[in-house]
């Protein structure tokens, strides 16, 4: 990320090329830097975190990846299946707007609400087997790109940035697995991510690979090749 200094030149620069601003005036240098954190965790950080978790879940789960295989016309299922196992946004804090209760509970106007979509998109009573990974589940209707006003814009540009990922990633890496030994550690945060994702598959070109035939070591011992997806 460039240093603040530098970020606030250059996006001065872009507002007078542009004439980026509200009302006649230009954006501050906070709404600035807003923006840009947005871009970078919106566009970026979610998406990379849900396609480490998409193959972590086909590894976990190898009679949906054998699915999968069999039928990419199942992506678009394994996208937001994905999003709403891995759940790339932990959380958000939220004030009420008005007096509610919520099953015996009341929450005030202008309480804090802390909002757990990783909790919601594992609702026992709104999903079937909540905890399993279930490329064909219909309906999905997850939380994960949030609802009405404070609902994801880009959800739609997320979802299409995700099956192209995921269509090149299974063309090209297929067969892989997991390493073996492999442990998962996420990072702390307010986003889902895993440290490491390291991976075991045939190195060169996988675009027609059927089987493990024709693995081959990088060190000559038989080790297959191995990746990281993070």
């Amino acid at each position: 990320m460039p240093e603040p200094a530098r970020l606030r030149r250059l996006m001065r620069r872009l507002n007078a090329e542009t004439g980026a601003g509200f009302d006649g005036a230009p954006i501050s240098d906070f709404e600035a830097m807003s923006y840009y954190v947005i871009v970078a965790t919106a566009g970026h950080d979610t998406t990379s975190s849900s396609t480490a978790g998409a193959i972590w879940g086909l590894c976990e789960y190898p009679e949906q990846f054998a699915k999968v295989k069999a039928d990419p016309s199942l992506i678009p299922g394994l996208v937001d299946e994905s999003i709403r196992w891995v759940t790339p946004v932990k959380h958000f804090m939220r004030s009420a707007t008005a007096d509610y209760q919520l099953r015996g509970r009341t929450i005030r106007e202008g309480d804090w609400l802390w909002l757990a979509y990783p909790s919601g998109n594992r609702d026992e009573e709104v999903f079937d087997d909540p905890n399993a990974f279930r490329i064909d589940r219909n309906p999905n209707r997850h939380l994960a790109f949030g609802l009405g006003n404070h609902r994801c814009i880009g959800s739609n540009i997320a979802r299409l940035n995700f099956r192209i990922s995921l269509e090149e990633l299974l063309r090209r890496l297929d067969p892989f697995r997991l390493q073996v030994g492999f442990v998962p550690k996420r990072a702390p945060g307010q986003l889902w991510e895993l440290t490491s994702l390291p991976l075991e598959f045939p190195p060169g070109s996988r675009e027609h690979a059927t089987d493990d035939s024709d693995v081959t070591r990088l060190d000559g011992s038989g080790h297959p090749g191995v990746g990281r997806v993070s």
